[in-house]
């Protein structure tokens, strides 16, 4: 569940992740909205969308389209409800894209159709423009440039062919290569992530026919593959069908969406591999032609999310409902508090609001809606995601009604009103950066490097810094309990951007941050209820990690040079560096198991009552000898050091030396799978020699072959 949901939980006093919504309509989180958008008439099961570009050769820009295949054509939508026949085909597209013009392509749309690509001219003149492939052409995608360069990509499906299923990769000229051959079976989505966290790679899903793992698994450049999300467990057995990532953060931060057949649901992917429902109660389980299935996924200019659902033959917008704001593409609306409502548009020029933190002066470009609360003030949506809470000191709200009447109303006359959703007001998402959530609903942007907070634990008092955290939050309520004690203090979890998790209370008195807004805060710690600051920050996997009883985990080092630990022999003192491992050995007596990087095991206990554990970046934490379950070291020596150690070796691979270079080869071997992410970016290097060792280096430490760049066999389409 992401921390926008969860606040939605808390606030609403609830458990539940999943709303009740319309029967027959899919169930979405609290706090989010879903509508049927369109649904084509005489057409069934969409299995494909698009947005024609809003700038560009193509009419109709802006314009939703949907390719359905009960009657295979592609239908354009001009406004929620009416589908108008935008291109009648033979066949089927199971998906289409529309290039850029900075992609060498031209703005062109292309889509495939069997085991064709086709690509239309702006007056829809189609021509084609490759035939490859023996069974069918599924999804496709744009390069995102940088090393993906921006070629078209493309995913040939070998059915039932012992072949598996290749991505190719087109030029703009026609030409083709695989990017990488013999996939795993049925892939149907690709996706290119946005960077950051997601790494830079293109995701892609897939899922058997015959109960299987379905699974989520990343392509490098390089056309080296690798599980991301896999299992039963996780995913379940039933077809992947589509990925979209949210690149605009409207849904809580950059998530990556999947839809999936088995349950007819969306889940929601971190880049940590979390995995969680996002969605469910579509039927993407409806009419599947050939392998071409339904249930597209597609974020729109509007922020909004669009899916394609046959078994329900409806195309669902899902957006998220800010402030329960009524907002629609037509008006500006205003209800009254008799429920009457006014449609046309608000003309204030600005807003007064007076905020326990200060007074703001808001211009009306940036206020998107407000709602009336019980006690005279106001809830105010900013265009940036932020949320502020106040009395409005200027006067009514001024409305032009599209009648052509005029209409003022005082705050105390109406319920909300909300600027018609447009791309200048597109749905609005939550604040980028650094975001505190309080108890009266407000959401303020917090600038990161003046804010610490006390985490009152387990282990002790711990300072937090707010730039290492991803977010502090409270902990859900179990499912029958509506609130915490007023008696005790609200528990919180705390997230740190390398992965460690901390639970506790915060202490120290008042909570002192400073708002972007402008003005210190001063809150009672049952005032916040969410302090988010940074994002997961990619794998470090040469840090040690200690787990501890209660699912708390920590990543980071040891802070002594050594530990003592008496063994049946005496008292043996272990430097950290030549730990590898530790475990609980099973019974009462509390000994610990620990193994060593020269292969020996010594068991013990421990000499000391606690054990000392700095978090990287974070506080130290003194754990109590009992509370730790086990520690894992997957490099011998400093995790401070290790990335330094791995750049020496790295930059000696490129030695005047031959037994330099071939030492620094073997050495980079030696410290095993955690180097991969330091030398994948080698394989683009100027030099020939260090790009050839990374080759080998990969190659031993994956156990497959790793092709050199521009190896692929190329063909003309």
């Amino acid at each position: 569940m992401t921390w926008c949901e969860r606040r939605l939980v808390w606030t609403a006093l609830a458990a539940a992740c999943l709303a009740p919504v319309a029967s027959g309509q899919p169930q979405v989180p609290l706090g989010y909205a879903v509508e049927e958008y369109v649904r084509v008439p005489g057409a069934k099961n969409p299995v494909a969308l698009a947005f024609v570009p809003r700038r560009g050769p193509f009419a109709y820009g802006g314009e939703l389209l949907v390719c359905c295949s009960s009657r295979p054509a592609v239908y354009r939508v001009p406004a929620k409800g009416k589908a108008v026949l935008y291109l009648d085909r033979p066949d089927i597209h199971s998906d289409m894209v529309f290039s850029t013009t900075s992609s060498g392509f031209g703005q062109r749309l292309y889509a495939p159709e069997y085991t064709s690509l086709f690509r239309y001219e702006p007056n829809l003149a189609c021509v084609q423009f490759a035939h490859v492939g023996q069974v069918e052409l599924m999804a496709l995608a744009f390069g995102p440039g940088g090393r993906w360069g921006r070629s078209l990509y493309l995913v040939e499906s070998a059915g039932m062919n012992e072949d598996g299923d290749s991505i190719h990769r087109f030029e703009p000229n026609g030409a083709w290569s695989y990017l990488i051959r013999n996939l795993p079976e049925n892939v149907k989505g690709l996706a290119f992530s946005p960077g950051g966290a997601w790494g830079d790679y293109l995701y892609i899903c897939s899922g058997a026919w015959a109960g299987e793992a379905s699974a989520v698994r990343r392509v490098d450049p390089n056309g080296v593959l690798s599980n991301f999300v896999a299992g039963n467990d996780k995913l379940g057995t039933g077809m992947l069908l589509h990925v979209a990532f949210d690149r605009r953060g409207f849904f809580g931060g950059c998530g990556l969406f999947v839809s999936s057949m088995e349950g007819n649901r969306i889940y929601r992917l971190e880049p940590n591999g979390a995995v969680g429902v996002f969605a469910t109660g579509f039927e993407f389980e409806g009419a599947i032609k050939g392998n071409i299935s339904t249930g597209d996924i597609l974020f729109g200019p509007d922020g909004a999310m669009y899916v394609a659902d046959g078994g329900h033959d409806t195309v669902w917008r899902i957006w998220l409902n800010r402030l329960g704001l009524r907002r629609d593409s037509s008006a500006d609306t205003l209800v009254l508090s008799t429920g009457q409502t006014l449609r046309g548009a608000v003309t204030n020029q600005r807003f007064t609001l007076d905020c326990a933190f200060r007074k703001l002066e808001l211009k009306a470009d940036g206020v998107i809606g407000m709602t009336s609360e019980p006690d005279g003030a106001v809830r105010c949506l900013l265009s940036d995601g932020q949320i502020v809470r106040g009395r409005l000191l200027d006067g009514p709200i001024h409305v032009a009604q599209a009648d052509g009447g005029r209409r003022s109303v005082a705050a105390g006359e109406f319920r909300q009103w909300a600027r018609r959703v447009s791309p200048e007001r597109p749905a609005v998402g939550e604040p980028s950066g650094p975001l505190l959530v309080t108890s009266d609903g407000q959401e303020l942007a917090i600038d990161a490097n003046e804010a610490s907070l006390v985490l009152a634990s387990r282990w002790g008092h711990l300072r937090l810094n707010c730039r290492d955290l991803v977010d502090l939050s409270i902990e859900p309520a179990a499912e029958d309990a509506a609130a915490p004690p007023p008696d005790r203090a609200t528990i919180r979890t705390v997230r740190f951007t390398n992965g460690s998790v901390l639970r506790g209370a915060l202490a120290g008195g008042k909570v002192v941050l400073t708002a972007r807004l402008g003005g210190r805060l001063e809150l009672d710690p049952q005032q916040v209820v969410l302090v988010r600051s940074g994002r997961p920050e990619q794998p470090a996997p040469w840090r040690a990690q200690l787990r501890l009883a209660g699912g708390e985990v920590l990543v980071g080092s040891l802070s002594l040079p050594a530990i003592p630990l008496r063994t049946q022999a005496g008292v043996v003192g272990l430097p950290a560096d030549s730990i590898r491992e530790v475990s609980r050995v099973a019974g009462p007596g509390g000994e610990l198991r620990v193994k060593l990087w020269d292969g020996s095991e010594i068991v013990g206990r421990l000499e000391e009552a606690q054990l000392r554990f700095r978090i990287l970046p974070g506080p130290e934490v003194r754990v109590p000898v009992d509370q730790v379950i086990g520690m894992t070291c997957l490099i011998r020596g400093s995790p401070e050091d290790f990335p330094r150690r791995v750049a020496q070796l790295i930059a000696r691979l490129g030695s005047d030396r031959f037994q330099e270079r071939e030492a620094a080869t073997e050495d980079l071997i030696r410290l095993g799978q955690v180097v991969i992410p330091m030398v994948e970016p080698l394989l683009q290097h100027s030099d020939l020699e260090v790009r050839e060792r990374a080759r080998i280096i990969l190659k031993r430490l994956r156990g497959r072959m790793v092709a050199p760049p521009g190896a692929d066999t190329e063909g003309a389409g």
